[in-house]
């Protein structure tokens, strides 16, 4: 018999401690990457843990943004 596995734990946003979809698709990222890109910024993630969305302006690199979950760069874009 083996032993059962726990399903991968579930991500959670620091600001409302909602539960969030674990990864993006990559359709998703792609698309807000455009979004971003045509807005004058850069949209890239960091290589450590937490693994934070950066959104930095394209022409300086200037840091603008940090987001748990893209739906937050979305919405800071909408504004």
């Amino acid at each position: 018999m083996s032993p059962s596995r726990d399903p991968a734990p579930a991500l959670v946003d620091a600001e409302t401690l909602a539960v969030v979809a674990s990864d993006p698709t990559g359709g998703e990222v792609k698309a807000l990457t455009a979004r971003a890109r045509a807005a004058g910024y850069r949209l890239t993630r960091d290589c450590r843990a937490p693994y934070w969305w950066l959104l930095r302006t394209k022409s300086t690199g200037a840091h603008v943004l940090s987001a748990c979950a893209l739906a937050h760069v979305e919405a800071w874009l909408d504004t």
